[in-house]
């Protein structure tokens, strides 16, 4: 995982696009969250903004279904 790299990750509500900000030597990422997608992996709802620190075990790279 890298800056800048495009990442997702699930929520209760469903799943999340997000870009890395800052990988951190303890495990973690900084991400910024940018949109909920749905399942064919079109961006929904508007644009979320939130910045968070992570474990990287909770990130990947490719939405699924």
């Amino acid at each position: 995982m890298r800056k800048n790299d495009t990442v997702y990750y699930d929520t209760h509500s469903g799943t999340v696009r997000a870009s890395v900000k800052c990988v951190h030597r303890d495990g973690t990422a900084t991400v910024k969250s940018q949109f909920c997608v749905d399942d064919d992996g079109n961006d929904v709802n508007g644009y979320l903004g939130y910045v968070y620190r992570v474990k990287q075990a909770t990130l990947r790279k490719e939405q699924t279904a």
